[in-house]
This record gives C-alpha cells, sequence and structure tokens, in this order.
C-alpha cells in the first residue's frame, strides 16, 4: 500500500495509534497527503452524485457556486456540511475515539491539508468561505475515520463518494434552507 517512506511512515503512525486500523485509515487518509486542491467544473451528474454523497440526510437538489458569487453563496448557507454530519452522526460513535481521533489527524495531517486547501484557492476565495470549505473537508474525512475506529466499515464506505467529490474539484459547503447541497465549482472560462 505505501508507495514511500514518506507513506510508510504515516501508515506506521497510524497503526501505531489505532493498532490493527492503520491500513483502512491510510486507504482514506493517503490521497490526501499530497492532494492539491483545485476547483473544477461541475460534473455533468452532479445533481444524481449529490444523492449518493449525502447518504445521511435527503437533500432537494444541487445549487453550485463559483468563487465569483461568494455573497450569493454565504447568504444562502443554512447548515454547514459539518453541522449536518454532527447532528445525523455524532450519536453514532463512541465519544472516547473523538479526541484521540482529532488528536492524530491534527499530528499527522491536518495542517498541512489546511494549508493546502488554503494556498490553492487563496486569489479565488474569500477568507469567510476558505473555513466553510476547511470544515466541511475536515468532518468529511473525520467521520470516514471515525466509523473506521467504530469497527463500523460499511458507514465508513458511505463516505468514498463524499471525497471522491473533493477529488473531482467540486466542493460541498453546506445546505440552504430549502434542503439543497451547496457545491463550489470552478469559474467558468
Amino acid at each position: 500500500m505505501a508507495k514511500n517512506k514518506k507513506l510508510d511512515a504515516q501508515l506506521s503512525f497510524w497503526e501505531s495509534r489505532f493498532p490493527g486500523r492503520g491500513e483502512a485509515l491510510m486507504d482514506i487518509l493517503q490521497p490526501f497527503y499530497d492532494w492539491e486542491p483545485k476547483l473544477k467544473p461541475a460534473l455533468p451528474d452532479l445533481e444524481e452524485q449529490a444523492k449518493k454523497v449525502i447518504f445521511w440526510k435527503e437533500i432537494s437538489g444541487v445549487r453550485v457556486f463559483t468563487g465569483r458569487e461568494f455573497d450569493s453563496l454565504k447568504a444562502s448557507l443554512k447548515d454547514s456540511l459539518r453541522t449536518s454530519l454532527k447532528a445525523s452522526l455524532w450519536d453514532s460513535l463512541k465519544a472516547s475515539l473523538w479526541d484521540s481521533l482529532e488528536d492524530s489527524l491534527r499530528t499527522s495531517l491536518w495542517d498541512s491539508l489546511r494549508a493546502s486547501l488554503w494556498s490553492s484557492l487563496w486569489d479565488s476565495l474569500r477568507a469567510s468561505l476558505r473555513v466553510s470549505l476547511w470544515s466541511s473537508l475536515r468532518d468529511s474525512l473525520f467521520y470516514s475515520c471515525g466509523f473506521i475506529l467504530a469497527d463500523k466499515l460499511e458507514e465508513a464506505a458511505k463516505f468514498q463518494p463524499l471525497l471522491d467529490l473533493w477529488f473531482a474539484g467540486n466542493f460541498p459547503v453546506g445546505f440552504d434552507k430549502d434542503g439543497n447541497l451547496l457545491v463550489l465549482v470552478a469559474n467558468p472560462k
């Protein structure tokens, strides 16, 4: 699985923190260690994808925004992805896992991932939107890893389409008052 010393070290780190779970955690986290976030045009089937991505609640549809439409996006945002995940899934995981997982992610990944997200999008996004994006990405990973640690592998696997949406350059920010998923995409050329 690990192809170089850095990834071998990360695997060792996760295995030492959560014995027997290191490889499963790295399956999720490995792509994010060197990820360079980049907004891309909306996927042609984004509406269809969103219904797979947001498995913990029903959505009405999808609304896409670009960095140029920041004010409209900010005005539309009712619930962040983070708030929605926490409201729906918090009780599904053992509370004792939270602090240990958060500490491990902070040590291993958060700083470099946040820096990568912010530096990649610095010119196109206002600071408050970068914070919303960071919260959404952070909890997408946090809950996925949390379900692995809780030995709920089927639940953890449900997060893969959400993570794939990030890799596709379509960044889910949250929900509007009408239950639409708000997704940040690249400015049209």
